[in-house]
């Protein structure tokens, strides 16, 4: 995508992502598609068989990730006004709180999240306003998040393809890899920094496109390295994008 209009459309989508009526959420509700089909997690959490796709809606708070061997685990830390789910067939679908919910009452609401989330999961899709995303490893074949001004730290993580658009986030990524080959990501921002690290052994090609923003590498800031490995687009009004060195066992 190109800087022009950047920061509007990625606003405007952080929470039309998933269904979430952004005006209401700003104004009056908080309100989402098929909310007759949502309950309301338990207290103690749940777990999920077969889920293929992991749909969260989320507005303040920490978001944490773990890997699981198989299964997905959802536990938050606030009941008084508990998240709402629904399953619909292998994909799971997970908001803030319950849908009709007003301003008022969740504008002040900050509360956290624990998802365990299966390796064999096709799909992780993160839209959220504010706040943090954690993980020290993951495991997914897309993985997309969509955000306002929430911070993004992750570990190790193996996926086909990332797209991660921001406003004003900083996003660190330790390591980035794929086990098809060839690893794509697209990210884009309006004033957040984004940090990278790939893998000595595998080559790039970057793609940046900015207005004021400063790119560099450790790989003599090239923006090109090597058999390419990894493909990645950064598009920024002033963030940077800054690519580390990895080896395999950081």
């Amino acid at each position: 995508m190109k800087c022009k209009g950047i920061a509007a459309w990625l606003a405007i989508s952080c929470l039309a992502g998933c269904g979430v009526n952004w005006n209401a959420a700003i104004d009056s509700t908080y309100t989402y598609r098929d909310s007759d089909r949502y309950s309301p997690m338990p207290e103690s959490g749940l777990s999920f068989l077969n889920i293929a796709t992991i749909n969260l809606s989320w507005i303040s708070g920490n978001i944490r990730l773990v890997e699981a061997d198989q299964g997905a685990t959802v536990t938050e830390t606030s009941t008084d006004m508990p998240m709402y789910y629904m399953v619909d067939g292998n994909v799971l679908n997970l908001h803030f709180v319950k849908s009709g919910t007003s301003h008022k009452k969740y504008e002040t609401l900050n509360k956290d999240v624990r998802i365990a989330v299966p390796k064999t999961l096709k799909a992780l899709n993160i839209n959220t306003v504010a706040g943090s995303i954690e993980a020290a490893k993951l495991n997914v074949g897309t993985f997309d998040i969509d955000s306002v001004s929430a911070n993004v730290v992750m570990g190790n993580v193996t996926a086909n393809y990332i797209d991660f658009d921001t406003v004003s986030g900083e996003c660190s990524l330790n390591t980035l890899t794929s086990v098809t080959g060839v690893f794509n990501a697209d990210l884009d921002t309006v004033s957040g920094d984004f940090s990278v690290g790939l893998l000595q052994e595998n080559g790039y090609s970057v793609s940046f496109n900015t207005v004021s923003g400063k790119f560099s590498s450790e790989y003599d800031n090239a923006l090109s390295y090597g058999e390419m490995k990894a493909r990645v687009s950064f598009d920024s009004v002033s963030g940077n994008f800054t690519i580390k060195k990895r080896n395999l066992d950081y």
